[in-house]
């Protein structure tokens, strides 16, 4: 269970170090970016970017609280607060909070990350391997879509290199999924399976506005350092993953996957 006081004192304090910081949040599906305006004892001012000021008040996270705690620790996206900005700022937030892989639902979490509660079992997850194996396809059915969607997008090519076949083709998180959620083709390379690994350890690196491969100074000397400065490959309708999830990878010393 949630407390409503702690959650608050939680999501207030992380939201003063996310102002201070200048920190982004991005709604799940659509991609709008907000910021934290102004944090007071009872309300955070939250700005939207391509809009007007919205507030979370000490009272709606108590009602968001409530509603979780209700729900066995897991709604559905958009129920938890009326506005996608409250709801996507509380979430990121709260350190007790994530989105599903299918960024559908809003779950608890405990200390090492796992849902609290599973929908699918109640209390705990029932111990029939094939009602298991079930939901853990349920569980991984974002990311396969994310796959199937890129495959697709870069024509089954490695978005640096232009090899195949998809067998050694991997998908990158440009943001955190852990963080962000996010299993949209904006937030997604095709990669060799090594590059993908380097990508990830922040070795390899996509400049935002040149979009070409940027190597860290410790590859030099080692075959990948033909890759320094390689354009990143269109893909097959002439999109590139989104400017702005470039940027906040760049900006970040820490990798994505």
């Amino acid at each position: 269970m949630l407390d409503a006081d702690e959650s608050w004192r939680q999501v207030r304090d992380a939201a003063r170090i996310a102002m201070h910081a200048g920190k982004s949040f991005w709604s799940m599906k659509i991609g709008r970016e907000y910021r934290i305006q102004l944090v007071e004892d009872d309300r955070i001012v939250i700005q939207r970017l391509r809009g007007q000021p919205t507030v979370l008040t000490r009272s709606a996270v108590a009602r968001a609280v409530d509603l979780l705690n209700q729900a066995n620790g897991g709604v559905g996206r958009r129920t938890l607060l009326p506005k996608v900005a409250r709801e996507a700022v509380f979430v990121s937030l709260h350190p007790r909070l994530r989105w599903s892989d299918d960024l559908n639902r809003i779950e608890v979490v405990d200390s090492s990350g796992a849902p609290v509660i599973y929908k699918d079992f109640g209390q705990a997850p029932n111990d029939d391997p094939t009602e298991l194996q079930e939901f853990a396809r349920r569980v991984r059915a974002g990311q396969r879509r994310f796959r199937e969607n890129l495959l697709n997008l870069y024509g089954a090519r490695c978005a640096i290199t232009d090899w195949g076949p998809s067998e050694v083709l991997e998908c990158a998180h440009i943001l955190w999924h852990s963080d962000s959620g996010l299993n949209d083709t904006g937030n997604g390379l095709l990669l060799r399976s090594d590059l993908h690994t380097l990508f990830d350890a922040g070795l390899l690196r996509i400049h935002p506005s040149r979009l070409v491969v940027v190597l860290d100074e410790v590859l030099e000397g080692t075959p990948y350092w033909e890759l320094n400065g390689a354009p990143l490959r269109p893909r097959v309708d002439g999109s590139q993953p989104r400017l702005e999830y470039l940027e906040a990878r760049w900006s970040s010393s820490r990798g994505a996957g």
